[in-house]
């Protein structure tokens, strides 16, 4: 998948607030960027668990999933719903990742 490509350089993106309308300065500002820090972090930490996922054979996969909490996502599942959150975070501020 050609936007699998892609969910390695999203995952190190840093978001610039610089000029972003919308926003305002000070105590908000501050909270959405530990809030986009940490879901950039939380990314990185589902992309670990994803590869780590992908190379268990199909019974342990199948076990480990009729052992999660509730019905859950998959690894894989839930490291792709992260990418798409932040992806579309970076189109709504507009974020020109060749400047970051």
């Amino acid at each position: 998948m050609a936007a699998q490509k892609d969910f390695l350089k999203i995952v190190g993106f840093t978001i610039s607030f610089k000029g972003i309308s919308g926003i305002k300065e000070g105590k908000s500002l501050s909270q959405l960027q530990d809030f986009l820090y940490e879901l950039n972090r939380y990314t990185t930490q589902a992309h670990t668990l994803k590869d780590t996922y992908e190379k268990l054979c199909e019974d342990e996969k199948q076990k480990i999933m009729n052992h999660a909490p509730i019905k859950s996502d998959s690894p894989d599942v839930l490291f792709k719903q992260t990418v798409e959150w932040i992806e579309s975070l970076n189109e709504h501020f507009a974020v020109d990742e060749d400047k970051n």
